[in-house]
């Protein structure tokens, strides 16, 4: 009841149902929260101004996200950054990876300071990600590191099986050699593109 249901009215246009006023919901959700769903639908460019499913809005449908993040990877592997998309929106597909223990508190901020990147929390999220790769899942240094490793190890599998819809599509996700600041503008930009409506936050 106090979900966003951007992702159910998604899933029911493509199924066909077109009036989702009167769907027949066994428990219906208030008409303000159908039509904030039904708008943001519409602002990312899944719904036409209609309420039709349009060619972007079907092709999120193949991927088990929130449709911000389906827009946000979506717009990643248009522009060239899908492959850092796709680490991106899979950290935020599972629980926080920071861990923050009472008693090492300190310590704990002092080892996130490592990876904090200067353009923002997707960065960093970013940064942990690739850092975890390269260290080849080493349990130690996630402990190390106040890292949580099943989140991190989550992360990978849902980022596997991101990347094989991305590849199914016929489209590519390379991540790129060197970050430049170009680079960078592309992804803020992806990350944009799928959560505009929280810029206020």
């Amino acid at each position: 009841m106090r979900s966003n249901l951007a992702q159910v009215v998604l899933t029911l246009c493509k199924l066909g149902i077109e009036d989702l006023v009167h769907f027949d919901f066994i428990d219906p959700p208030s008409p303000e929260t159908m039509m904030r769903a039904l708008e943001l639908l519409n602002y990312i460019g899944a719904l036409s101004d209609e309420g039709k499913l349009t060619e972007l809005g079907d092709e999120m449908c193949q991927y088990p996200l929130d449709p911000q993040l389906a827009k946000m990877l979506l717009s990643g592997v248009e522009s060239g950054c899908g492959g850092e998309m796709l680490s991106i929106v899979s950290m935020l597909s599972v629980p926080n990876a920071f861990l923050r223990p009472k008693e090492s508190q300190r310590q704990a901020d002092r080892a996130k300071s490592e990876f904090t990147h200067p353009q923002g929390d997707h960065m960093t999220l970013l940064n942990v990600f690739e850092s975890f790769l390269f260290q080849r899942e080493d349990k130690d240094w996630c402990w190390k590191n106040f890292l949580n490793i099943r989140t991190l190890k989550s992360a990978k599998d849902v980022r596997n099986q991101l990347e094989r819809i991305v590849l199914a599509s016929g489209k590519t996700c390379d991540i790129a050699a060197t970050r430049s600041k170009d680079h960078i503008i592309k992804i803020k930009k992806a990350i944009l593109s799928g959560y505009f409506m929280q810029v206020a936050h």
